[in-house]
């Protein structure tokens, strides 16, 4: 048996910062998966620091048919880093922590809400991973 889990809803605007903007496109231009793509990108504060980390994904991937990969990415002063990537049809911030990082809810249907997985901070992975997932 599952159980109830609060989830928030992602917030994607029309425009993000200028140095975001820069930084993201330098990071997307030298990802095969995410060059030349139209991307929706939201941030959030997943680790409490102050500083958002931004979830990418593609404005032409319709979720009616199939999941969309959804890219976790971070700010650091080297640059952006991958945290994961992450595939659902939607995908919601939980309420719970992992070694003080947010949880991620992905949704399998748009339609049940207990067709999810719940997506884990791996610090020996140093990314996201399905919670039942060996480490």
């Amino acid at each position: 048996m599952r159980t109830a889990e609060a989830a928030e809803r992602l917030i994607y605007p029309e425009n993000i910062s200028p140095h975001a903007s820069q930084s993201l496109a330098a990071y997307t231009s030298k990802d095969s998966a995410l060059q030349h793509r139209d991307l929706r990108i939201a941030q959030a504060d997943l680790n409490r620091d102050g500083i958002g980390e931004y979830i990418l994904h593609s404005k032409d991937c319709d979720t009616s048919k199939l999941k969309c990969l959804y890219y976790i990415l971070a700010q650091t002063p080297r640059g952006i880093i991958s945290l994961g990537t992450i595939p659902g049809k939607e995908l919601l911030l939980g309420d719970g922590f992992s070694y003080g990082v947010r949880d991620i809810i992905a949704f399998e249907n748009k339609l049940n809400d207990y067709e999810q997985t719940l997506y884990v901070w791996r610090p020996e992975k140093s990314s996201y991973r399905k919670k039942d997932e060996q480490p």
